[in-house]
């Protein structure tokens, strides 16, 4: 039996190692990589690996050499609402920022040739 929870502990700790650099990927084929889309995704990579180290690591060893206790139970609830859901929440107002910033940036007029010669000629003098 502790062989099995073992197996599980680990099988979710590469789950959370691989899955996030594979989501990265398939991001990266439907969206142009720019600066902020790899500030987003080095961000959950890094929030993953945190969770999968701290959390699922503490669980092996908790599976491995003892059973799950109540502190055990806290430090995972404490450091996954700290460190997991206030960052992606964080995240996701970011993005959503971000995304209304270009889109007020795109709804900007475009200026014209006549425009653009005007402004030219104020410089230049």
């Amino acid at each position: 039996m502790s062989l099995w929870k073992h197996f599980r502990a680990v099988s979710l700790c590469l789950f959370l190692l691989i899955f996030p650099a594979y989501m990265a990927y398939m991001i990266c084929q439907f969206f142009h990589m720019d600066f902020w889309l790899l500030i987003i995704i080095s961000s959950s990579i890094l929030t993953s690996l945190q969770v999968a180290v701290c959390v699922v690591c503490y669980g092996v060893s908790e599976t491995v050499f003892g059973e799950w206790s109540v502190m055990g139970s806290t430090i995972i609830l404490v450091h996954s609402y700290y460190n997991v859901w206030l960052r992606a929440q964080l995240g996701w107002q970011s993005f959503l920022l971000r995304r209304d910033a270009v889109n007020k940036i795109k709804s900007l007029p475009t200026a014209s040739n006549t425009q653009l010669e005007q402004y030219i000629s104020l410089i230049t003098f």
